[in-house]
């Protein structure tokens, strides 16, 4: 009886672990993953609306700037991001930034509020 309550226990606790452990497992391979698509080095981000940092990932998608916005979106979820908002400004891209550092830049960046003086 003992034996059997031990397994089951193992059993339960590995299940626990394989569900949460998996999108873990996806954000670490995931993170360094490059992905941008953008002609030249670098490109000027002109940001005209707040959007907050969990709309990171569509934003970028519906510029046709990255391929997969879940893994975006799951990484500033994961670096509790979320609640933070982008302002409006100007933003410099990389096209070697992986994953991870679209993230962080963009956390890092997302105060600036750098505008145009015509």
């Amino acid at each position: 009886m003992k034996k059997t309550v031990g397994i089951l226990i193992v059993i339960l606790l590995l299940g626990i672990f394989y569900n949460s452990g998996i999108d873990y497992l996806k954000l670490f391979f995931e993170k360094d993953k490059l992905q941008l698509k953008i002609s030249g080095k670098s490109k000027n981000l002109k940001i005209k609306k707040s959007f907050p940092m969990s709309k990171l990932g569509v934003y970028l998608k519906n510029l046709e700037l990255i391929e997969n916005e879940i893994i975006i979106n799951e990484l500033v979820e994961f670096k509790n991001y979320s609640l933070d908002t982008i302002k409006p400004g100007k933003y410099l891209i990389k096209k070697k930034w992986n994953n991870n550092q679209i993230v962080n830049q963009f956390y890092l960046m997302r105060n600036q509020n750098i505008i145009d003086l015509y």
